[in-house]
C-alpha cells in the first residue's frame, strides 16, 4: 500500500469542522480501519504507523 492509497482512503472517511468554522476537521476512523485492513494486516498496520510517527522500530 503507498501512501497515496492512504490519503485517499483518509479523504473518503473525512468530515467537515463540527460547527462549520469551530472544531477541527475529523476522520471517522472505525469506518477507515477495515478498508485498511484488507490492504495490510492489523499487526503490520500498526507496525508500519507506528514507525512512521515513533521514529523507531519495533523489530518485526
Amino acid at each position: 500500500m503507498i501512501e497515496e492509497d492512504v490519503r485517499t482512503l483518509v479523504q473518503k472517511h473525512a468530515k467537515g469542522r463540527g460547527l462549520r468554522f469551530l472544531g477541527e476537521p475529523r476522520v471517522n476512523v472505525p469506518a477507515l480501519n477495515p478498508e485498511l485492513e484488507v490492504f495490510m494486516p492489523r499487526e503490520e498496520n500498526h507496525n508500519l504507523l507506528w514507525e512512521r510517527f515513533s521514529g523507531t522500530s519495533l523489530g518485526s
